[in-house]
């Protein structure tokens, strides 16, 4: 998976489909793809979800409603990567890495839980999770 760029940050706020949970990610442009990849990963837990991703460091996330009492958490494969559910209505939020995928401490934001994304006008770059984690999928 790639590693997000830098350059200078906007707040983007975000929720889970009931509101329980509450965010505040700090990222670069996401209307600007030379500034900040949005992902879409191939292995099977990110297309059950329909995750497009973005990768802040976890001092970009400001969790400002429900973390963590509202969180529920899922891991499957290798038990190490945390993904993050809304314990009321199940929104696929993003997930926690726990510092052992990427070069630092890097969270995967869900940048369909942001408020006032256009999905369809966003630069989605491709990811071949399936083949680069082969171990961790699942064929059903």
């Amino acid at each position: 998976m790639s590693i997000p760029l830098t350059g200078p940050t906007q707040p983007y706020s975000g929720s889970c489909h009931c509101g329980a949970l509450r965010f505040t990610v700090h990222s670069p442009s996401l209307q600007d793809p030379a500034a900040q990849r949005v992902m879409e990963c191939n292995c099977s837990v990110c297309q059950k979800y329909g995750y497009l991703t973005i990768y802040p460091s976890r001092e970009g996330l400001e969790w400002t409603q429900g973390y963590p009492e509202k969180i529920r958490v899922y891991k499957f494969a290798n038990q190490v990567v945390e993904h993050l559910q809304c314990k009321d209505c199940g929104s696929a939020m993003g997930m926690d890495f726990k510092g052992q995928v990427f070069d630092g401490d890097m969270l995967g934001v869900n940048v369909r839980m942001i408020h006032g994304i256009d999905v369809p006008k966003l630069e989605i770059q491709r990811a071949n999770g399936r083949d680069m984690f082969p171990q961790f999928n699942r064929d059903y």
